[in-house]
């Protein structure tokens, strides 16, 4: 009995190795597909997912930072297609995309000092509308604006 159970048990260790070891590479796989396709952003996140399930494997480490500098680079330049739009939240979005995923970018890093002088300089409007009722929400608002500063300043 205990040999039967043995043979049995070695047999699924035997048959769900290669599955297993099929398994760690589909996603690196599919990321090779997509990126012979010129498909960076999705060849990615395949290799994102490659390098989750295998963080010491320097072939997938490589392709992830490969894929990275080319997707960067597309958001750039959708960065500045959404600044042409005048679609200047959805533009800011790209640029930080781009920026995280090459920092080194040249480009990127000099677009993001111009958002930072603009940021801290930007405008804040509040209106209050009266409602219809007595009804007093407030005796005393406060606004308080933060800037990314060292020492947390309050304005």
């Amino acid at each position: 009995m205990n040999n039967c159970l043995f043979s049995s048990i070695n047999k699924l260790i035997l048959f769900l190795i290669p599955w297993f070891i099929i398994g760690c590479s589909l996603h690196y796989d599919q990321g090779l597909e997509l990126e012979q396709e010129e498909r960076w952003a999705e060849a990615a996140i395949e290799y994102r997912i490659a390098l989750l399930e295998d963080p010491d494997d320097s072939k997938i480490r490589e392709a992830l930072t490969r894929m990275n500098i080319l997707v960067a680079q597309e958001n750039l330049e959708i960065y500045q297609q959404y600044l042409k739009q005048k679609e200047y939240h959805k533009a800011y979005r790209r640029l930080e995309a781009a920026m995280s995923q090459n920092p080194e970018l040249v480009e990127a890093r000099s677009e993001m000092r111009h958002w930072w002088h603009l940021l801290i300089t930007g405008k804040v409007d509040l209106e209050f509308n009266r409602f219809s009722s007595n009804l007093r929400l407030a005796e005393e608002m406060i606004l308080q604006v933060r800037i990314n500063t060292t020492n947390r300043k309050l304005l």
